[in-house]
């Protein structure tokens, strides 16, 4: 069975929110703390994530939403959120307005810090479980990548420890492991795991002329 890229719309929101959760959720500590339900999820909470998926990327032009399809069957196996700044537009604030979480915070913080200038930015990407292996992750990730060599700039994401063979594999390398504090701050928090990740950086690679 064959895989298909392409950028995704916004009737595919419903398909792709229901892999976020089924790549995510409970297990992913981030994940619930950004974007909290039940296990499973109910209706209610998808449709509201596909909302605010929706409406984040309405409201700024620099995100590129993609999606992996089947090609036997047509179904959603896979998606990711780039943003890409080009030379010409400025690197905004990172912000997460439903995020309560102090570790959120924090991690927001440290992406304002961290990631400057034109650039492209991986900020979500997750397959569904029964799907993995098959490639989609990669053409995902590829895509950016090849953004990036077209702009001449540098890329950027914020792995989880199970996806850092694959960022590699696309030229990222890994320049800190980061493990969240703000989940220790709040007793209402105590029920999370340590966040951690790695923050990996891809050099800029301007394509060149044949």
């Amino acid at each position: 069975m064959g895989l298909t890229l392409s950028e995704a719309t916004p009737s595919d929101f419903p398909a792709i929110v229901r892999a976020q959760y089924a790549a995510f959720h409970p297990h992913e500590s981030m994940h619930r703390i950004l974007w909290p339900s039940p296990d499973p999820p109910t209706p209610t909470v998808l449709s509201r994530t596909v909302d605010r998926q929706l409406q984040a990327w309405q409201a700024d032009p620099h995100i590129t939403w993609l999606k992996v399809t089947d090609d036997e069957t047509g179904e959603v196996v896979a998606a990711a959120k780039w943003f890409v700044w080009a030379p010409e537009s400025k690197t905004p604030d990172a912000k997460d307005g439903a995020a309560a979480a102090a570790a959120a915070a924090e991690f927001f913080q440290r992406r304002r810090e961290r990631i400057q200038g034109p650039c492209v930015l991986l900020d979500q990407l997750f397959c569904a479980p029964a799907h993995q292996r098959r490639g989609a992750g990669k053409l995902l990730v590829k895509w950016g990548t090849q953004r990036a060599d077209e702009l001449g700039v540098k890329g950027f994401v914020e792995a989880s420890f199970t996806g850092r063979r694959l960022y590699e594999s696309c030229g990222f390398k890994v320049t800190e492991q980061v493990c969240l504090e703000g989940v220790n701050e709040k007793e209402e928090w105590k029920e999370y795991d340590k966040v951690e990740y790695l923050f990996m950086e891809r050099d800029a690679t301007p394509l060149v002329a044949a």
